[in-house]
């Protein structure tokens, strides 16, 4: 039997990487979990705090209860009675998908399982613009653009080169069948003082 390639007995850890994670562990109504996972992070250690910001934006977006977070060996739990709801797209089927990409067009692709369905346009797939103004959010573009930070913050505290991934876009899809994706790229951020076209 051939040795694996690259390995020197001498020392076994030569050619070892190590990756790491984090996961939001999620419970729906009806008691099913899932998880929210961004895989294979690299050697930088988060900031305190990052890992559990990052779990409550997935919980705040999603229509299933944040029970716990993990990253890598070590496990949190956020509370014992995290609150399901039983709306639309309450089921782990749905996902939002929301792609990160850096300068080098490398993606990243993070899902929230049963997200809330007010955070998307009206064609119900499409994640919501956001204004130009945080301070004019409303509750869902908070929840948005929440995510999108604690996702960034993640993401570009681990992966190399640092600080080189962004938002791109973010829509639904299913586990089961595939809807159709939307045309557009990442959300429409609409210019301080201009006509959106809303009353």
């Amino acid at each position: 039997m051939p040795g694996l390639p690259g390995y020197d007995p001498l020392d076994p850890t030569a050619n070892l990487v190590r990756r790491s994670g984090v996961s939001v562990a999620l419970v729906d109504a009806q008691g099913r979990t899932s998880r929210t996972r961004i895989s294979g992070l690299g050697s930088q250690d988060l900031a305190v705090g990052e890992n559990s910001r990052f779990a409550q934006a997935v919980g705040e977006a999603s229509n299933m209860g944040a029970y716990g977070w993990n990253e890598d060996k070590e496990n949190f739990r956020l509370q014992t009675d995290a609150t399901a709801f039983d709306e639309t797209y309450a089921s782990a089927e749905n996902v939002l998908y929301m792609v990160f990409q850096n300068n080098e067009a490398r993606t990243i692709t993070m899902e929230v399982p049963a997200p809330k369905a007010t955070v998307f346009a009206a064609d119900g797939v499409t994640l919501r613009d956001l204004p130009a103004d945080s301070a004019n959010d409303d509750a869902d573009e908070e929840i948005i653009r929440e995510l999108i930070d604690a996702t960034e913050n993640v993401i570009n505290t681990s992966f190399l080169p640092v600080n080189s991934y962004a938002f791109q876009r973010g829509y639904r899809s299913s586990r089961k069948t595939k809807l159709p994706r939307p045309t557009g790229g990442k959300p429409i951020v609409a210019e301080p003082g201009a006509n959106t076209g809303t009353a």
